[in-house]
């Protein structure tokens, strides 16, 4: 019993403390620049029909999973278990979606497939992508 609780508090400390995390060193300039690369399958136009990934317009602060795209359904089911688009979370979703997704929904890897494959790796790119992200909103 001690155990699960210490892994229920452990877990929910973990999740707190990613949502919270923000990125105010990252440069919007830079990661505008840096977007360049992402547009191949992300739009950042608000209501611009979708592509091979979801539009990114407003993504900071929106439920994972809510946009008009088809999700996979473990993005979707981390959505509807709260997952919100926090800075903290959208670094380490970036460095690594499946080993976040996996850690956020307490499964496995092979459970946690995404159709994001593509690894952000450096932390500065991930901060200049976010700040760019946050000035995209209504």
């Amino acid at each position: 019993m001690k155990k699960t609780l210490l892994f229920l508090i452990t877990a929910i400390v973990f999740h707190i403390v990613q949502g919270l995390s923000t990125n105010a060193e990252g440069d919007s300039e830079r990661g505008e620049r840096a977007f360049g690369q992402c547009k191949a399958c992300h739009s950042v136009v608000a209501g611009e029909s979708k592509r091979t990934g979801p539009n990114l317009f407003g993504v900071l602060g929106r439920k994972a999973g809510s946009a008009d795209f088809n999700y996979s359904d473990i993005m979707i089911a981390a959505g509807e278990a709260g997952l919100i688009w926090s800075s903290g979370n959208l670094d380490a979703f970036l460095s690594d979606p499946r080993k976040f997704l996996a850690e956020y929904m307490d499964v496995g890897a092979s459970q946690a497939r995404t159709k994001k494959t593509i690894k952000v790796g450096q932390g500065s790119r991930r901060e200049d992508l976010i700040a760019y992200l946050g000035t995209l909103k209504q």
